[in-house]
């Protein structure tokens, strides 16, 4: 299994302060990926409620599935749980949108990854995450 970074990674996406609203938009580009690869899409702050999270992908081939999830940066903060956003969404067909609407508390502490994994054959195209949150605060 290997793992790719995509363009936001490294920037920590927190936009505001103290309940207010943010949004991060997260992107990556698979290139023929083997089933089991990795994308990690992006960081989030700890402390924070995910409210909303929109995957948009385009047709990456034939009998391709993924996973998204998040990991915690520091074990003791939380439980990651890599399919907690979306379990075995089709991306294999034609231009797919998946949103999960819920409510999700991410634990105080170093925060979160965002991370795409390809469970199915290997995946070419982009996947693009728009995730909506609220900053509570540490």
């Amino acid at each position: 299994m290997a793992e790719f970074t995509g363009p936001n990674y490294k920037t920590l996406q927190q936009a505001g302060e103290y309940g207010n609203a943010c949004v991060a938009v997260l992107g990556f580009t698979f290139a023929a990926h083997a089933a089991a690869s990795i994308a990690l899409m992006g960081k989030l702050a700890g402390g924070i409620t995910i409210t909303r999270v929109r995957a948009v992908s385009a047709d990456m081939g034939n009998a391709q599935t993924m996973d998204i999830g998040y990991r915690y940066l520091t074990a003791a903060d939380g439980t990651s749980d890599p399919d907690g956003l979306f379990d075995g969404i089709d991306t294999g067909t034609a231009a797919a949108t998946n949103t999960f609407d819920d409510v999700l508390e991410i634990a105080d502490g170093n925060g979160i990854e965002i991370i795409a994994q390809n469970i199915g054959d290997a995946a070419t195209g982009a996947l693009s995450l728009v995730v909506e949150y609220k900053y509570n605060g540490q």
